[in-house]
C-alpha cells in the first residue's frame, strides 16, 4: 500500500485504538497490525516477483496468478486457500475456477446470463 494511503487509513485505525483501549494496549494491537500487514504485503510482492523452490509457494504462485489475470473476483488467499475453500472463493484447478451460486449471475438487456469468464 502506498505510504499516503497508509497513513490516510492507519491514522483513524490507531485513534480508534486508543479511543477503545489503553494506550499500551492500543500501541501492542497496531504494531501488531502494521506487521501483520508487511508480512503479508511481503509475500504478496514475493508471489509476483520471486522464482519459488517450495512446491507449496509454487502452487500459490499459479494460484495467485489465476486471480489477477482469469478469475479476479475469486482466489483472494495469498498464503492459503483455507479461507478461500470456507468462504466460496476458490478457483478450482481441474476446471479452472469454480462459479458461485447462480444468484452471483446477472442478466445483460438482452436477458442473457452473463456470468464470469470462462477460465
Amino acid at each position: 500500500m502506498p505510504p499516503v494511503l497508509t497513513i490516510l487509513i492507519g491514522s483513524p485505525l490507531y485513534l480508534l485504538a486508543h479511543v477503545l483501549f489503553e494506550s499500551h494496549y492500543a500501541d501492542a494491537l497496531m504494531a501488531g497490525t502494521y506487521f501483520g500487514y508487511i508480512c503479508y504485503d511481503m509475500v504478496h510482492y514475493s508471489l509476483h516477483h520471486s522464482a519459488h523452490k517450495v512446491q507449496h509457494l509454487k502452487e500459490m504462485k499459479s494460484y495467485h496468478f489465476k486471480h489477477h489475470y482469469k478469475q479476479a473476483d475469486l482466489g483472494y488467499g495469498i498464503t492459503s486457500k483455507v479461507w478461500d475453500r470456507v468462504s466460496f472463493f476458490f478457483i478450482s484447478s481441474a476446471r479452472g475456477c469454480e462459479r458461485r451460486p447462480n444468484t452471483w449471475k446477472k442478466r445483460n438487456p438482452c436477458g442473457e446470463e452473463s456470468g464470469r469468464p470462462s477460465c
